[in-house]
């Protein structure tokens, strides 16, 4: 017993000693590095510009939300799958955005589906405090793309996440011939 009780902490100690060495990426992949800051390509706006103004011992993160993941607003919505993670909605779709109490968010990535002329695709990032008070902390439409596109925005103003007084949701609405395929979400950890 006292022979399997040290091999067990030995391998958790290993486990641990070896899993300090290795960093998340960007995309939440162990690669072995400690980058001081993410770094996209994008033909778009990096996620990194509404930072570049802060300290540099923040660190970043991201939080990844299938348009799939999201639920009807309300019960006469029409929901459809076409596939790819993505969603066709014939009204709102939303979910519930849980960010470590007293971290920052800074921004959203909407990825989104766009096959038509007249159809577009609006995205929010809402804040409620239970009594009534809704703030609209992001209120974005995504410019018309041929296909499969992305697109980046900072909040006006950073905020801060209070779990104690606010409930934060991400709120998604698709025209004709388009989808909501996911929302990134750009956050700070002090």
């Amino acid at each position: 017993m006292l022979k399997t009780s040290t091999s067990l902490a030995l391998s958790i100690a290993l486990l641990l000693g070896a899993s300090s060495a290795f960093a998340a990426s960007s995309d939440g992949i162990l690669d072995g590095t400690s980058p001081s800051m993410p770094q996209y390509a994008n033909d778009l706006e990096s996620d990194l510009e509404p930072a570049s103004s802060l300290a540099p011992e923040l660190s970043y993160h991201y939080l990844f939300i299938a348009g799939s993941a999201l639920t009807p607003r309300d019960s006469t919505t029409t929901v459809s799958y076409p596939g790819a993670g993505c969603t066709t909605v014939s009204s709102a779709l939303t979910t519930d955005l849980q960010l470590p109490h007293g971290s920052t968010l800074l921004g959203v990535r909407t990825y989104y589906y766009d096959n038509a002329a007249t159809g577009s695709v609006h995205s929010w990032v809402t804040r409620y405090n239970g009594l009534g008070d809704i703030s609209d902390l992001l209120s974005v439409s995504m410019p018309h793309a041929t296909g499969y596109a992305d697109r980046y925005d900072g909040l006006g103003t950073a905020e801060v996440v209070d779990n104690v007084n606010y409930s934060y949701v991400l709120i998604a609405n698709t025209g004709t011939g388009t989808r909501i395929c996911g929302f990134r979400v750009f956050y700070s950890m002090p």
